[in-house]
């Protein structure tokens, strides 16, 4: 059992791909590198819910995996080099995020490790394709609209639903440019129908959701074997002023 810490340097380590479908009784690798001078050794986890699984690991060529874990490892380890670890005969236990970590280890030095966010990889089910989101972008409350306080924030929600598996990632803009202010994203679920669905809120300022013209679009990417395609729905608010009588009509919504 290694122990151990993980740095600043992240950015030093280099794994791909970062995400993975493949179907049962298949394999898949994964490929990991880095640039630190004085580390010559890659370790391989497995993220499995809050579980941490330790595979194996890779001192300069050779290669140490852990009984019993159905994987495979290759490659040098060395800086500059590149590692491979292959998982090996695919079920639906296989479907975790996997990670490696790059450290130096030597009779009378362990340095702590540099560990990268690693690749999701995903075992399909077996009947069930590979369907892109459809998303939604849900305006305020009608109480939330009524209140005009410029203290009180308005919220928007977005549902993205009906996608399998669960590879997606979730975006606002306002007017065209990205914003993260006040943006809550959950988890994916799954749902009866063995699809998933997600919903991520935007809080804003009063006075930007009643400023006419104002643009709110959720961006959705989703990875679907190949690239990531990107899917978005949006509300755009428009009042309408009528010079006579002098008062405003409800909003106008763009969906």
């Amino acid at each position: 059992m290694f122990l151990f810490l993980v740095c600043s340097f992240s950015n030093q380590v280099y794994q791909t791909p970062s995400m993975i479908y493949r179907a049962s009784g298949e394999s898949a690798n994964i490929f990991c590198s880095h640039n630190i001078i004085s580390h010559n050794q890659i370790l391989w986890f497995k993220q499995a819910g809050k579980q941490l699984i330790y595979l194996g690991y890779v001192y300069y060529g050779d290669t140490f995996p852990e009984a019993g874990m159905d994987v495979t490892m290759g490659g040098n380890a060395d800086r500059n080099q590149n590692c491979t670890l292959t998982v090996e005969r695919l079920n639906m236990s296989s479907s975790a995020v996997y990670l490696c970590a790059a450290r130096y280890h030597s009779a009378t030095s362990n340095e702590r490790l540099v560990q990268k966010p690693g690749t999701k990889l995903t075992v399909t089910e077996p009947g069930l394709e590979v369907t892109e989101p459809s998303v939604e972008v849900l305006k305020p409350s009608a109480k939330e609209c009524k209140d005009k306080n410029k203290k009180r924030k308005k919220t928007l929600v977005c549902v993205a639903s009906q996608f399998y598996p669960d590879h997606v990632s979730m975006s606002w803009r306002l007017n065209g440019v990205q914003t993260d202010k006040g943006v809550v994203t959950g988890r994916a679920i799954r749902r009866p129908d063995k699809s998933y669905g997600i919903t991520s809120r935007l809080k804003v300022q009063a006075k930007d959701w009643f400023r006419p013209g104002n643009n709110f679009t959720c961006m959705v990417g989703f990875y679907n074997g190949n690239k990531t395609t990107f899917h978005s729905g949006s509300f755009v608010f428009l009042r309408i002023w009528l010079i006579k009588p002098f008062r405003s009509y409800e909003p106008v919504f763009y969906s």
